[in-house]
């Protein structure tokens, strides 16, 4: 459970504390990527071969990272359920806010690290279409920024429970 000093915190400040986190995210992304933008030269690409092998990588990188959060959500959600199983709770809300406020923060920092290492590469190649992944990253992470309503969503499809 998400605590502020042994005290719960409550579904809005999840989701306040959510929205800053991620929002504090997209800001940093956006500020390192504006940077490898100003810094991108022609005269600073890499030898053809090594251009190549770094969008390779980016890709590689970006569909790892998807992968694995689908992978880390479904150990989540699945023990979550088996915990729900063995022992409901009164408010299936209350005890979904941690793991949601979790697979949030993990979603945000998985599609960031992508968008992150376009933004070298985008510095050492000056391929501007790489600017894609940042781009999608940022969308990603507005379109997760959390809500009442999403965690009662997930609550509600993790423990078979309707609000």
């Amino acid at each position: 459970m998400i605590t502020n000093q042994g005290t719960p915190v409550t579904v809005e400040q999840a989701v306040r504390i959510g929205r800053i986190v991620l929002l504090a995210m997209a800001l940093g992304l956006i500020g390192f990527t504006t940077a490898a933008a100003i810094a991108a030269r022609p005269a600073m690409e890499v030898m053809p071969e090594g251009k190549r092998m770094m969008i390779i990588v980016m890709f590689a990188m970006t569909l790892a990272c998807a992968v694995a959060y689908f992978v880390i959500r479904r150990l989540i959600v699945t023990k979550l359920r088996t915990t729900w199983e063995q022992e409901p709770q009164d408010d299936p809300v209350a005890v979904c806010v941690t793991p949601y406020f979790m697979l949030t923060v993990i979603f945000a920092a998985l599609a960031e690290g992508p968008a992150l290492f376009a933004a070298v590469v985008l510095v050492l190649t000056a391929q501007w279409a790489v600017l894609i992944i940042p781009g999608l990253a940022l969308l990603a992470m507005m379109f997760s920024l959390p809500s009442r309503y999403r965690i009662e969503q997930f609550a509600s499809s993790v423990t078979g429970t309707y609000h």
